[in-house]
């Protein structure tokens, strides 16, 4: 005869259950394979719960209080013979009285009880208990309960999550995992290196004895819906053989349409406990990347759909031995079009308009230009 105890390996593949089409998130206790705690028997009272006792299961926890009958509340041990005399055991929560109450951080809105036989007498305090199912919304449920309740699984399903929409990948090969497929390099003299290391990075270098390279451009094409931006690239710019011969220098812009602001450079963040010294070559410049130093931003706006947007690196080097590189871009759109920020340049400039004196000479065609611009208003 085998005697098999169905134990901790075989009840962790019970323990809980996700629905990722519908994300709906389940707790499985299933006290049929909980063989590795102790059981009460007519000749043990290892299972016996004397005091408040929890099993936790995928962030909701199930306390079990003592009976306040003569019954101790108890995981009662069970075996089972096969046809082939193979012996299975495992156990069973009794509860004779006191209360079990389910919590969770979520809220619980079902609790599914598998029973043995029609042991089963239990009162909630919240929510409503159809025969064997509760159903609810809440994340406290306390049961009573009235008389012998034989429990082999509850089943316990928390609330569903919204479901974010997936960002969509407005680049093509951000990263540079794929070479340079995407982008539009060019130069003037001199070229773009190879993307290498991990994370990718690509560098415009001046030259070394002489400025062989000066306007350099990494760009993409991207076909965007109406909204609000953010294009966020790893990259520095160093004016100068060292990071410290002008640290305030940057000839390099990240630019989206009509949209820039300079790269930051090399030796204008400080060095701390995390980036002792400042990177002197491709391989330094992606382990600081990968520590998230060097992080550029551009918000932007694109007011239609379809809009075809020119975004990426633009520079200029004006002395030798300068260097720009760039490592991993991403591309998020935050939110709709937002025109409050063109409205409030629009009243600045009409405010300037209004100020200037109109009594003093003026070109008749400049006068009746700014009469116009001060007469506008804003649809």
């Amino acid at each position: 005869m085998l005697l098999v105890a169905i134990g901790a390996q075989a009840r962790d593949m019970f323990v809980y259950a996700e629905d990722n089409t519908q994300n709906i998130v389940q707790a499985i206790f299933n006290f049929n394979y909980m063989t590795d705690v102790g059981t009460s028997s007519s000749e043990s009272t290892d299972g016996d719960i004397t005091e408040d006792r929890a099993f936790v299961e995928n962030g909701v926890t199930l306390t079990v209080s003592p009976s306040t009958t003569n019954t101790p509340n108890r995981l009662w041990g069970w075996t089972t013979t096969l046809e082939d005399e193979t012996v299975i055991a495992g156990a069973q929560l009794r509860a004779y009285g006191g209360t079990l109450t389910f919590s969770a951080e979520k809220n619980i809105t079902k609790i599914e009880f598998n029973v043995n036989g029609t042991r089963f007498d239990l009162t909630p305090d919240v929510g409503t208990l159809t025969e064997q199912t509760w159903e609810g919304s809440a994340k406290t449920i306390v049961f009573t309960v009235n008389k012998n309740t034989q429990l082999n699984v509850i089943t316990v399903t928390l609330e569903k999550e919204d479901v974010p929409e997936p960002t969509p990948t407005y680049l093509v090969n951000p990263d540079f995992t794929d070479g340079i497929n995407g982008w539009t390099l060019a130069t003037a003299g001199g070229g773009w290196s190879t993307p290498s290391e991990d994370p990718k990075v690509i560098e415009a270098y001046a030259g070394w004895n002489t400025l062989e390279m000066t306007d350099f451009s990494l760009l993409q094409d991207v076909t965007l819906p109406a909204g609000s931006y953010k294009l966020e690239a790893y990259a520095f710019y160093r004016y100068g053989v060292n990071a410290d011969v002008d640290p305030s220098i940057s000839n390099a812009q990240l630019v989206a349409g009509d949209f820039s602001t300079p790269v930051v450079t090399l030796g204008s963040v400080p060095l701390d406990e995390n980036m002792t010294a400042y990177a002197n070559s491709i391989g330094e410049a992606s382990a600081v990347f990968a520590k998230g130093y060097y992080k550029n931003t551009l918000d932007f706006q694109v007011g239609a759909d379809g809009t075809v947007i020119t975004l990426g690196i633009k520079g200029t080097h004006t002395l030798k031995q300068s260097w720009f590189i760039a490592g991993p871009f991403t591309l998020t759109r935050t939110g709709d079009f937002d025109i409050s920020g063109i409205v409030e340049a629009y009243e600045k400039a009409l405010a300037n308009a209004q100020a200037v004196d109109q009594s003093a000479p003026m070109d008749e065609e400049v006068l009746a230009a700014l009469q116009a611009a001060i007469a506008a208003e804003v649809d």
